[in-house]
């Protein structure tokens, strides 16, 4: 298999699967009526599990870990955290078609932060691009043109990119300080579905129990999980890191026709224009 096709197929493993886990989590959170915290509790429960029996199968080391090293962690994860309890009442209030989209756009907003932060050079074309994706966002947050009236859980799928775009150059610098990723990300989630667990725990009219939004929450970690393997194989596997990028960051189309047939979503005319930018935008950023 040539290196291109590798990373073609690896971006088409990232989009398909972050996509999907998208719509399962909407259907869980919309039509099962399954709460957001109970949703994300089930979503990372699962995630950890997965990555768990990925750690054991592929004899990755389990790593001692220091009192400073676990706090890093714990502060990555509750960013996370943070992030996915935005992203799922944001999917909860507005469309899986235009949430999503927006949702998608916090690796360029990362690679802003690593500007902004961290000294990360950038050029006039890759600024450029950032525009466009800006522009974009700006588009799709527009439900009426006439009334100026924006989509419903658009603050909250704002903060949640944000966050995620803070929280990803510090992760990815921490996993630059370790050995291996699998053992790491396996500690992470789990974090992360513990603090869920703890809000469900001290809330008082949250319990955790089985009911129909449970398999959705298993397909969700499941293609999850599928989509962040295979960006990873095309990471480690090629040398083409843009192209596996800018494929998997065409999780838009797959939010937008799962939006359109299984929740009968309909967008606007400049909302499918914004769409495009956003994905152009994202194309030229990490293509450059």
């Amino acid at each position: 298999m040539s290196e291109l096709l590798t990373a073609v197929l690896s971006g088409i493993g990232g989009m398909l699967g972050w996509g999907f886990s998208d719509f399962f989590s909407a259907k869980a959170i919309k039509k099962d009526k399954l709460s957001e915290n109970s949703a994300n509790f089930l979503l990372f429960s699962f995630l950890s599990v997965i990555v768990w029996v990925v750690v054991l199968i592929s004899g990755e080391s389990i790593q001692a870990i220091s009192l400073s090293t676990f706090l890093t962690l714990a502060l990555l994860a509750g960013g996370n955290f943070l992030a996915f309890v935005l992203f799922f009442k944001a999917l909860n209030m507005g469309s899986l078609s235009t949430i999503s989209t927006i949702f998608s756009t916090y690796g360029v907003g990362t690679a802003l932060v690593s500007f902004l932060f961290f000294g990360e050079e950038i050029s006039l074309f890759r600024f450029f691009a950032i525009v466009i994706v800006f522009l974009g966002i700006s588009a799709v947050s527009v439900q009426d043109i006439k009334s100026f009236k924006t989509i419903k859980g658009l603050k909250y799928v704002l903060l949640a990119a944000l966050s995620l775009s803070i929280v990803f150059p510090l992760w990815d610098n921490f996993l630059g300080k370790q050995t291996g990723f699998l053992y790491w990300l396996a500690l992470f989630n789990s974090i992360i579905a513990l603090l869920f667990f703890a809000i469900i725990k001290l809330s008082s009219h949250e319990k955790i129990k089985l009911s129909h939004g449970t398999k959705p929450m298993i397909l969700s970690a499941l293609t999850y999980s599928i989509g962040t393997f295979a960006t990873t194989w095309g990471f480690k596997a090629t040398t083409l890191t843009s192209v596996v990028v800018v494929v998997s960051s065409a999780i838009p189309l797959v939010s937008v026709v799962l939006g359109y047939f299984a929740f009968k979503e309909k967008l606007i005319l400049t909302q499918y224009i914004g769409i495009a930018g956003i994905i152009l935008g994202t194309v030229l950023l990490f293509w450059s």
